[in-house]
């Protein structure tokens, strides 16, 4: 989540999205646009995760991600003056101020029938179908950054593609690996060649949430991390937060700071204020939860 920050910093802080294609031009700004690269890919993994270990559907979950969302669109609005009717408004369907959220909405209700419908396909059925979603939605859209529900769909079932195929196929495992290693490798030194060749109109097609270079890059770090389970209670504990950094960041009268933070970020600073501002949501969402926890008893000992 902190990576997605970094790269909303980049994509909210230029006046227009393709001048931060210009950044590798001069070396010194590598760096910095290689950690915005790489920030692209925490929507891909998050859907790649959900499709590798699956969405169990729960009511109960989704109304939980529903209030999440009300409650923070309700306080940030509410903070930043918004007038009763954008309010109601906005509480009518929340979801539309981010397109994640909206998306994978969608993709918590209809995950049953994927999950249901994949059982039921034979293994080159699956094979097959994979193929096709790869050419039509990564391949043949490969100069459009596709921020839709359908690219979570393609990316969610590859995830379960993933791991049914490395459990038949064990002994294939190292191979992907390394086929993600370099994948990874050349989604990094791609846009630098472009930017360096002066073809940097087509850099901002290549930075996309649907590049099979990406999504195999993090689909590998997944399987790796699947293979050698690494467990912290710290982090499990920060995970449960990630939902309301983004929210609270990426709220687009939010975007106001990341043009002010960008000067920032080709230096410690900006990397800095970033994780503090991270450690603020994390401290405002264990308040949320506190009071949420407080209400749920009270209803509950009323009943």
């Amino acid at each position: 989540m902190y990576l997605i920050m970094v790269h909303h910093v980049f994509v909210h802080g230029v006046d227009h999205y393709k001048d931060i294609f210009s950044l590798p031009q001069d070396p010194s700004n590598w760096p910095s646009f290689e950690l915005f690269l790489l920030g692209k890919g925490g929507v891909v993994g998050f859907i790649f995760i959900s499709g590798f270990y699956g969405i169990n559907y729960n009511i109960k979950k989704i109304l939980c991600f529903f209030l999440n969302i009300c409650f923070y669109l309700l306080i940030l609005q509410f903070l930043l003056g918004h007038g009763l009717n954008q309010i109601l408004a906005g509480l009518v369907h929340p979801y539309d101020t981010w397109w994640f959220v909206r998306d994978y909405l969608v993709l918590l209700v209809i995950s049953p029938l994927l999950n249901e419908g994949w059982k039921r396909l034979n293994n080159q059925t699956k094979t097959c179908m994979i193929i096709c979603l790869i050419y039509i939605f990564c391949i043949g859209q490969a100069r459009y950054d596709s921020h839709d529900v359908m690219v979570m769909i393609v990316v969610y079932l590859l995830g379960k593609y993933v791991r049914e195929y490395t459990e038949l196929n064990k002994n294939m495992t190292i191979y992907i690996y390394v086929l993600s290693l370099i994948c990874l490798t050349i989604y990094c030194l791609i846009p630098l060649l472009l930017s360096l060749y002066g073809l940097d109109s087509y850099t901002s097609g290549w930075v996309s949430h649907n590049n099979i270079f990406l999504i195999t890059a993090i689909g590998g770090c997944i399987l790796y991390a699947n293979n050698n389970p690494f467990h912290n209670r710290g982090l499990n504990i920060l995970s449960k937060h990630l939902l309301a950094i983004y929210l609270i960041t990426d709220y687009p009268s939010f975007w106001h700071f990341h043009k002010a933070l960008l000067p920032m970020m080709f230096d410690f600073p900006g990397y800095f204020i970033c994780f503090v501002t991270c450690l603020v949501c994390i401290f405002v969402d264990s308040i949320k939860s506190q009071l949420f926890a407080i209400g749920t008893r009270l209803i509950c000992h009323d009943k």
